[in-house]
């Protein structure tokens, strides 16, 4: 598996988003200029450790969200605190993936339920722990 690179001007520095297609051999990737990219993945942010061994997954401090490819697989890594997500969204075949979430509604060409109330409360659901949140 490989990333399939294409940089925008327009985004936000530190703004990415991947889009994961079952049966293809390349991730899509939308980056903005500030988003570090090698071979086997991306990163907007620092961890513990040098940065040529790319090891921010592994990390015991990491103040980012980053993607990385391993063999078979893709490894999605958010930090060591619990307040800076990674949004998902799998349509069909199809996982959209970013560090914004406005960034995964564009890509994916969807939208949030404007009769849903709670987007909100739900996000910040998070501050009750990781056993309690929505």
């Amino acid at each position: 598996m490989e990333l399939s690179l294409s940089r925008s001007p327009s985004l936000p520095a530190l703004a990415w988003c991947a889009v994961i297609s079952r049966g293809r051999e390349s991730i899509q990737l939308h980056a903005g200029s500030q988003v570090e990219v090698t071979d086997n993945g991306i990163v907007e942010g620092a961890w513990s450790g040098p940065f040529e061994d790319f090891g921010f997954a592994s990390a015991k401090t990491f103040t980012g969200t980053g993607l990385l490819l391993e063999e078979d697989k893709v490894i999605l890594s958010t930090p060591t605190h619990t307040l800076y997500p990674i949004y998902s969204l799998q349509l069909g075949p199809s996982i959209f993936a970013s560090n914004s979430l406005p960034f995964v509604l564009a890509v994916s060409d969807n939208y949030l339920d404007p009769k849903y109330p709670f987007y909100d409360s739900d996000i910040m659901s998070i501050i009750f722990g990781l056993d309690s949140y929505t």
